[in-house]
């Protein structure tokens, strides 16, 4: 626009008084317009330049918006293990909101658990303590040594204090049942915060 208004300005009220009908100051005249027919395509040649600079600057904005709006929204991916089908059944139901979040799976044993583990990265488990074939305590301990960016979190109503103390050195976070939705959910979260700092 600024380009546009001198151009105007120059045609308007520069040349009219420069292009005198006066044998005397032609060769004089003729030198000044082309000095400002010169600067009037200077003009045009910077406001191109200008518009072009600012449609490809406008251009990698937009690709660059595209990209972050497409990209996908990577989801966490959780896994519960516990021997209680109705434990199972009511966090399905309390975490059910989690889902555009989380990848949730749900086993009943830590055998199963280990073999979904060895066909993707889980970024949390949570697991009970107390099952028939394999206890949470040697569950997590497998995982701390074979997935150790995987963040562990202790769910359980029966945990002795001796077992208590191993899971908190073994770098586990610990939950008591019954705990509501909301304290699950945070802990979680910090959990997962916790392990992609390399403090789990």
């Amino acid at each position: 626009e600024t380009a546009t208004n001198l151009q105007n300005f120059a045609r308007e009220f520069l040349l009219p008084h420069i292009l005198i009908d006066d044998q005397k100051y032609t060769k004089y005249i003729i030198g000044k317009e082309q000095q400002i027919s010169d600067v009037l395509v200077e003009i045009g040649n910077v406001s191109n330049r200008s518009a072009e600079k600012i449609s490809g600057n406008l251009e990698s904005a937009n690709l660059l918006s595209n990209k972050s709006e497409t990209s996908p929204k990577k989801h966490i991916n959780v896994i519960f293990v516990d021997d209680e089908q109705h434990v199972l059944d009511g966090l399905k139901r309390s975490l059910r909101g989690m889902s555009d979040e989380w990848n949730m799976d749900f086993v009943s044993e830590g055998e199963e658990a280990l073999g979904l583990m060895e066909t993707k990265p889980y970024d949390i488990i949570v697991s009970d303590m107390q099952m028939p074939t394999m206890s949470g305590e040697e569950l997590l301990g497998k995982v701390e040594k074979h997935y150790p960016s995987t963040a562990r979190v202790v769910l359980s109503g029966h945990v002795d204090q001796d077992a208590t103390y191993r899971l908190v050195g073994s770098s586990h976070l610990f939950l008591s049942k019954p705990c509501s939705t909301e304290l699950l959910i945070d802990t979680m979260r910090k959990s997962i915060s916790l392990s992609n700092t390399g403090k789990v």
